[in-house]
């Protein structure tokens, strides 16, 4: 049976007739369960249906019995979730002999919740099930639309999350419902648990109404739906009025277009409303999240009203209301939005692919198999992921040789890792393809053998794309491995860095060897080295494991070379830049983008943080691509302001996503996150970006004057506990000083510890460096170097404290400032385990040892004369501030906060706490001014103080200037520009409107705008 007549089945056998059926009891650990004995139509056993208060000693959580929401019965079991779970190991334990699991669960709230659920057997206790899915688990994709739902599990071959067994039905030991992707309490309504074979009758079967949600779930799948059928769900007869009215202006707004192209107007944009109002009308319509009154009111009311402006727009064009240039008539003009270029063979010019006229493009295309989108977007086949990095995807490894060979040979197995595999091939954990985990050992010489025939067998099908602009051997890639082989190439690595003997390495790491043969790297459990580990044998290890990756990623590209292939390459697995697993992911982006690929590769959206680093972190000017960009329309237009040029947005699928129906939430024609206001906006920004691409490649390239320090030490230098963590106290203070530097009418950029000591700091007039608290000694140096020549170095606490190998750096004593006392604590609070978009398993965390303290700055030259308060959160340290530094900011009990160490031409400040972004912005503001940085155009408030959360940039453009304005907050601002000379005309670039040269711009929440300054 294929699979989509597989689906077919499953929903047509939860529709199945009920039959009559009687009921017995039976006992279960002290409970009584109703029990509905066999007959010729099925049989049933009712868990629990909440009809006497014996339930309550059934379950933990937070529960009480209600009269409200019963799907059967006279009463619900009502469950507060967030920060409890509900969980029970007090129903039977025996479920053989049945064929599906039912439950219903009102949903009180107005939007779709995505809870958890969990059935544990007895071969798996909770910690292995937990993090190895020993066990039935569906994670925040328990999709419950507003009202009633109800849940079907098929139990017939049900396995375990993992894949490795089925789940023993025999030894049923706990079920949960859990809080998955909450952040707030929230109440539903739990009733009428049963195990069901065959029809049920209607002596337990729950109510059904037709707008009822349904979700079945089983090996691989999750489908939402409603009960049914499409034509019995109910509609008001205002909503059928408001159907009608949306698809009659529909239709008049198609005939004018007609029109207006025969007259030879340019309709591109005013096509933008008949896509919105398909989604509307057709598409979300047949989906159980958008197909309710309330819903349906909201979109009708916007494609009527949409598609009634863009009508009256173009009939104003068409009669002459509104009139075009003047223009040569004898001539066919360009039209604005210039049509894409075949995207084979494009060149690339200071760090973008450009047309056949040597200008920049920004091109964003969909994930999405749709031709008709492509009259906006660029084509969805622009790249390819070839899989060449470890011979073959998670979907069709089984016709890979690499496959043969992982059958065939052992030593073609990774060895000693138990964590997450990236898309090298296929784990456990991995979003679709097929059961069985393939996770290989790429030092295998029969894996670099079925490699090679791999890509030699696919390379002649890669250059029959006609429009392929990029080809990546694979992202969101992660390696590890401590087979045999890697154990030796470390030792041969150890040698290699630090001599003949192993004297060094024992000098360094603090150890007693006797060879280099009796060394071995530290062992992992659960993706984490164990308890114990010696950290600074494992930097070496988790260095020497990024190496050999990247020299891996090198020799696969040299076979891509080799057989054919033309375009650019790439490859990559940037989250793991800024995440706690950097030491274990042998991922290092400035290595590969130095010596392997040959544009950027950079996964991410929402903040333009990662796109500004991995910018930064090549060094010389090539495209930065992101294949599967994610996230609100608003923040698409920063992304290519700050260098991303090359986006293909995730994503527009044919069909809703049936294996994790959280995913929905991205696919735009489905999402409740994108009204159709948002798609809209995607339409119109998809053309704004071509029209405007030199205004835009301008501000991306424009080269900034303040950099951030990235410290690949302080984030592989980490306690194991912290490698499954979100964050770092180093990560996360790096965050915060971007956040802070954002809003300063300044470019700020990254500087990496290779680039220091290449002798790139002298490019930047400030260096920032966030609570690194490990670095290379000689890039502890360079940068006091930095300072002696005239730099602004800012530090903030636990930064420089010692080497990569835990030796403390002799920083503090150069610079005359002692830490009496800190309140750091030892260890840090760990969260739950938590599957994040790229499957990684990954945990919050929080420092021991924060505090929140006020500062009150001094007048001073660097900062102001004018003193103010600052907010500082974080580590607190007492300092004394040796002879010759001077205190520019102190706590309210007169410590120092803030100490200024003059060097040479330079000066170093000193930060005894962190602060919060805001304070960060309003301390480097006047920090800036000292610093002289270029900020020509300023940006405020009608009073004319600076607007936290509100980006600008400037830039020349022969006697005026380009302006672009970014509101990252929730709340409208109006903003005024302060510019160098008086303005003659202001013109809005996106919308094609004049604007007063006095008057303050309009921001609403999120909104990118572009301005002309004549």
């Amino acid at each position: 049976m294929n699979h989509i007549s597989r689906r077919h089945f499953i929903s047509k056998a939860g529709l199945a007739a009920a039959a009559a059926c009687s009921t017995n009891a039976m006992a279960a650990n002290g409970s009584v369960l109703s029990i509905v004995a066999p007959n010729a139509a099925g049989k049933v056993a009712v868990l629990d249906d909440f009809e006497s208060a014996a339930s309550l000693n059934r379950w933990e959580g937070e529960v009480a019995l209600s009269p409200e929401h019963a799907s059967h019965g006279r009463q619900s079991l009502k469950v507060t979730l967030f920060p409890r779970q509900l969980s029970t190991e007090k129903l039977p334990k025996d479920w053989r002999g049945y064929d599906r699991l039912l439950l219903d669960i009102y949903n009180p709230e107005s939007s779709t919740l995505m809870l958890g659920l969990a059935i544990y057997d007895q071969l798996a206790d909770d910690a292995t099930a937990n993090y190895l899915d020993e066990a039935f688990r569906v994670g925040r994709d328990l999709f419950l639309i507003p009202g009633m739902n109800h849940v079907e599990v098929e139990l017939s071959g049900l396995e375990v999350s993992a894949s490795t067994r089925k789940l023993a039905l025999d030894k049923v030991r706990k079920f949960n419902l859990t809080a998955g992707g909450l952040r707030r309490p929230v109440v539903i309504y739990l009733d009428n648990i049963r195990l069901v074979k065959g029809p049920e009758g209607e002596a337990t079967a729950s109510v059904r109404r037709p707008e009822d949600g349904t979700l079945r779930l089983g090996n691989g799948f999750i489908i939402p739906g409603q009960v049914g059928p499409q034509d019995d769900i109910p509609e008001s007869a205002s909503v059928k009025r408001k159907r009608a009215a949306a698809r009659q202006e529909l239709k008049r707004l198609s005939e004018t277009i007609a029109a207006a192209q025969m007259m030879g107007l340019e309709t591109i944009y005013h096509e933008i409303p008949l896509v919105t109002a398909q989604l509307g009308l057709d598409v979300r319509t047949q989906v159980p999240w958008f197909n309710n009154d309330q819903s349906k009111n909201e979109m009708f009311d916007y494609v009527a009203t949409s598609c009634r402006a863009s009508r009256l727009d173009l009939a104003d064009l068409i009669s002459g209301e509104r009139r075009l240039p003047d223009t040569d008539d004898t001539q066919v003009g360009k039209v604005s939005v210039p049509p894409y270029p075949h995207l084979r063979g494009l060149k690339m010019k200071e760090g973008f692919f450009v047309n056949g006229d040597g200008d920049p493009l920004m091109i964003i295309s969909l994930h999405s198999p749709s031709k008709m989108l492509t009259r906006f977007f660029a084509t969805p086949y622009q790249h390819i992921e070839s899989y060449t990095a470890g011979g073959g995807s998670r979907w069709t490894i089984e016709r890979s040789p690499v496959y043969a060979a992982f059958k065939k040979y052992p030593d073609t197995h990774r060895v000693g890792w138990d964590g997450w595999c990236g898309h090298l091939i296929r784990d456990r954990w991995s979003m679709g393809g097929g059961r069985g985990e393939v996770v290989i050992c790429l030092e295998s010489p029969h894996i670099k053998t079925a490699i090679e025939q791999y890509i030699q067998r696919e390379a002649p099908g890669w250059e029959k794309n006609p429009e392929l602009l990029y080809n990546i051997m694979a992202y969101e890639l992660q390696y590890i491995c401590f087979c045999e082989r890697s154990q030796q190439m470390f030792r041969d690595w150890l040698r290699q860095k630090y001599g003949a003997s192993v004297k060094a390495v024992n000098t360094t790491w603090k150890t007693t060897f006797q060879s280099f043969d009796q060394i071995t790297a530290p062992p992992v459990k659960h993706s984490v080295p164990l308890p114990g580990t010696n950290r600074a044998q494992w930097f070496d290890w988790a260095c020497f494991n990024q190496e050999r990756f990247t020299n891996h990623l090198a020799w696969v590209k040299s076979l891509m070379r080799k057989y054919g292939a033309e375009t650019p390459i790439t490859s990559g697995g940037s989250s793991s830049m800024l995440v706690g697993s950097n030491g274990t992911s042998g991922i290092d982006e400035e290595l590969l983008v130095s010596q392997v690929n040959d544009i950027v590769l950079q996964e991410g959206g929402g903040s333009t943080l990662g796109t500004d680093l991995e910018w930064a972190l090549a060094q010389r000017k090539i495209p930065l691509a992101d294949p599967e960009l994610s996230g609100s329309v608003r923040d698409l237009f920063p992304q290519f302001l700050h260098g991303k040029s090359v986006m293909q947005l995730y994503y527009w699928p044919s069909q809703p996503n049936d294996s994790y129906p959280r995913g929905n939430g991205s696919a735009i024609p489905y999402s409740w996150r994108w009204p159709l206001s948002d798609v809209d906006e995607l339409l119109c920004l998809a053309l704004d970006v071509r029209r405007l691409n030199k205004v835009i490649a301008a501000f991306a390239s424009a080269p900034p004057e303040v950099a951030i320090l990235y410290s690949r030490t302080s984030i592989i230098q980490i306690p194991p506990d912290l490698m499954r963590a979100r964050s770092t106290p180093y990560l996360a203070e790096l965050r915060r000083v971007y956040e802070g530097s954002l809003y300063l009418d300044a470019n700020t950029t990254f500087i990496s510890e290779r680039q220091i000591l290449e002798g790139m700091a002298p490019r930047y007039k400030v260096i920032f460096i966030p609570a690194a608290k490990h670095l290379p000694p000689e890039v502890a140096q360079a940068l006091l170097d930095y300072v002696q020549q005239g730099g602004h170095l800012v530090v903030t606490p636990e930064s420089f404290m010692t080497d990569a190998y835990l030796h403390p750096l002799d920083f503090f004593d150069q610079i005359g400032i002692r830490i009496q006392k800190s309140s750091a604590g030892s260890g840090y609070r760990l969260g739950a385990l938590e599957q994040q978009y790229d499957q990684t398993m990954r945990q919050s965390m929080a420092s021991r040892g924060v505090v929140t303290k006020k500062i009150t700055t001094l007048s001073s030259e660097e900062l102001g004369k004018t003193p103010f308060t600052l907010n500082g959160h974080g580590i607190a340290q007492t300092l004394a501030a040796g002879g010759g530094n001077a205190v520019l900011a102190r706590f309210a009990d007169g410590d120092p906060a803030i100490v200024m160490h003059t060097r040479g031409r330079g000066k170093l400040y000193y930060l005894a706490i962190p602060l919060e972004p805001s304070s960060y912005a309003r301390m480097l503001d006047g920090l800036f001014e000292h610093a002289a940085i270029t900020r020509p155009v300023r940006f405020t408030d009608s009073a004319g103080r600076r607007i936290w959360q509100v980006e600008g940039r400037s830039l020349r453009q022969g006697r005026g200037w380009l302006v672009y304005l970014v509101n990252h907050g929730r709340q409208p601002k109006m903003v005024k520009l302060v510019l160098p000379e008086k303005a003659e005309s202001l013109k809005d670039l996106r919308r094609d409107g004049e604007l007063a040269p006095e008057e303050l711009i309009a921001l609403e929440p999120a909104e990118t705008r572009l301005i002309r300054v004549d």
